[in-house]
This record gives structure tokens, sequence and C-alpha cells, in this order.
């Protein structure tokens, strides 16, 4: 970890990181995408993965830092799906876990993790399902519940990548700084929710597609972590359609959280999103926590065909939360994002900047933070 004084900032941090993930972009990779692989009576298997190395910069307003690391945006991992066709429908399990390696939302101005240490949290899917023609799906293991994303995931921008309203993904274990350069408890994690669902060990259920709408339900706990019993019950809808020139969709979604010690709270969810024919589009979502805290978060963003490479995605966004840190607080981040695609080898280069704030109703005051993000994922 390195760190520098105040009269440093974000931008000149070491450069080396950067042109080395500049070069990883324009290297010759060769791209060995997963087939499907038929292994006869109906069932297929198919393996996938991608490696996502970037360098993450953070200032806090008296320090800065640098570190290689995974971009947990969407990071490095290998899974698989082994499929089974049926007259009614189709059995799948899907197993996926990522590497292990060091997350850009693990490291601290106080603690850097190892390269790689992995263990069962790093476990993302160990599903099973079965989708009906008529009934719709039911699954059963590690995986999605059904408010998984109804906040953040209504986004056509193409820069997940660089930065969505999962604001936290980027450097979610940093904290503000006052004034003074006194380091606060409060983290990007704690500034900065979704209230969204989260992966656990849960029984769900997806409704059939009526005019565009799907309907969704479950219930789960988190099986990963030893001694924990709070229990998840989810309920959310979807929708996706087209409507002229735009592609359009939307959920809202109601989470209830009962943990095993402390009381239960109810999260509402809502979002949607726009995509013109031009490129041009629109996310929009919010949350609220009965418990204490709400948000809402907008991103402006346009898609071009710049380069014979692939595409240019480039986008803007805005959170603004409230009491999202503790009673009596308000944050406030914005982000820029670009991501270059280079469709032949499946690669895509991709950058980000965010700025960060915190306030609150004492007469103490924050320095802003702010963060650069840079690197390159490949799916295989």
């Amino acid at each position: 970890m390195n760190s520098t004084r105040q009269s440093d900032h974000i931008w000149n941090l070491p450069i080396l990181g950067l042109l080395s993930i500049a070069l990883m972009s324009l290297a010759p990779v060769s791209s060995f995408a997963g087939d499907e692989i038929d292994l006869g009576d109906g069932v297929s298997f198919l393996p996938y993965g991608q490696l996502s190395p970037s360098y993450l910069g953070f200032d806090d307003g008296f320090e800065t830092y640098s570190e290689f690391v995974d971009n947990n945006h969407s990071n490095t991992r290998l899974g698989f799906y082994l499929n089974k066709q049926l007259d009614s429908g189709k059995l799948s399990a899907r197993f996926e876990a990522s590497i292990g390696l060091r997350q850009s939302n693990s490291v601290s101005q106080g603690f850097v993790p190892d390269v790689i240490d992995w263990g069962r949290k790093d476990i993302r899917w160990g599903d099973f399902n079965y989708e009906s023609l008529r009934f719709g799906k039911f699954s059963w293991g590690q995986g999605e519940l059904a408010a998984y994303g109804v906040s953040s995931a209504q986004d056509f921008s193409g820069t997940i990548l660089a930065n969505y309203a999962s604001i936290s993904d980027t450097a979610g274990s940093y904290r503000f700084r006052d004034s003074g350069g006194m380091l606060t408890d409060v983290s990007m994690f704690a500034a900065f929710p979704t209230y969204d669902g989260g992966r656990f060990g849960r029984l769900r259920y997806d409704s059939p597609a009526f005019g565009g709408v799907t309907v969704s339900t479950s219930v789960g706990t988190d099986i990963l972590t030893p001694e924990t019993d709070d229990l998840y019950y989810d309920l959310a809808a979807r929708y996706a359609g087209k409507f002229d020139s735009f592609q359009v969709m939307g959920a809202v979604g109601v989470l209830r959280v009962e943990p095993g010690k402390g009381e239960s709270s109810t999260n509402l969810l809502g979002g949607f999103g726009l995509l013109h024919e031009s490129g041009f589009n629109l996310e929009v979502t919010g949350a609220y926590r009965d418990a204490g805290g709400h948000f809402g978060y907008g991103k402006l963003g346009y898609m071009a065909q710049w380069f014979p490479v692939g595409s240019t995605a480039m986008a803007v966004d805005y959170y603004k939360g409230f009491d999202t840190a503790y009673e009596g607080s308000e944050t406030d981040t914005w982000g820029l994002g670009l991501v270059q695609t280079f469709e032949e080898i499946n690669l895509y280069g991709y950058i980000e900047y965010r700025s960060y704030g915190l306030s609150d109703n004492t007469d103490r005051s924050y320095e802003r933070a702010n963060s650069l993000l840079a690197g390159v994922t490949w799916t295989f």
C-alpha cells in the first residue's frame, strides 16, 4: 500500500498500473469462449469464466492509496451449467465461484488483504432449478434472491464494469476522514447501500412472463456464514418491453429482513431503465428502509460504434442518500465511467472516476474522497 500527503492528488498516483492495464487491453489475446458440450440424451455442459484485473486509487482528502485488485463490479470467476432438456421444460444445475483474488471493495486505509485468499464466501452459485414451459421456474440452492438487482440493475448503459448503482463495489471498505484528518467509522459500504436482495441459500419461484411482466418470490438465509440465522423474504415484479424506438425495463420489490438478533426491517425497492435506438439511455432507481435510510440514483449514458473493434459506452451517474450511514447523515456521490468493447477477443477495457461526500446535522465536517478504477475484463 502506498500513501502520500494531501498535496498529492489521485491523478498523481503511480501511473505504472494504469499503463500496464492499458497495454493488456491492446494485447493480442486468443479467445476460447466456452462452447456447450453435448453429453448425449439431452444433457449438455457449458463452462464459462472471466478474468477482471484492475488498478484502484483512492484519495481520502489527506492520504492517497493504490493497489492492484480484482474488480468487484464483475469479479474473476469460474463456473458451469449442466442442463437436461425435457418435454415439459428444462432441468439445470449451476455452480460458480470467484477464485478469491483481492477485491476492489475489500481494501481500506488500514487493511490490504492477501492477493488471494479463497473461502466459502467466494461461492456465488450452487443452484438447481426446473424451468417449466407452463408453470415458470423453481430454484433451490445458493443464488440470487427475487429482489436481487431491483434497485441497482435496471441498466442499459453498458458501463456496469465501471460505474453503476452498487457504488460500494468500487471501494467499499475505505472510510471518510473528517476535516481534521481523523478517520471516521463511516465506510463507503455504510454510506451507499442499495438495500437490494443478495445471494443466499434460498427457495425461489419465477412466474412465466405475462405481457412482459414476471413475478418472483423467494425465502432464504446465509448458508455460507457459520452461526448465522438471518431470514430473508421477498417479492418482486419485473417488466421488459419495447415501444417504437425505446427499450424499457423496470422492477419493483419488497424485501423483509429478520435477523437472528436485533430488529427486523422492510425494504421497498424500485427502478426503471430506458434505451433509445440512438444509443442514449437513462436509469432511475431508489429504495426506502423502514429501519432508517433511503436513497435515489440516476444515470445518463450513451453507447456508440465509433471503432471497428466494438462499441464504446460512457455514462455519468449520481447517488443521494439520507440517513444511510446513520441517522441525520447525508451522502452523495457522482461518477464518470467509460467501457470499450473488443468483440473478437471478448475483452472489455474500462475506467471510472468517482467523488464521494458525507455531511450530517452536527458541527463536524468531512473531506470529499475520490477513487479511480481502471482495468480489463476478459470473458471466456
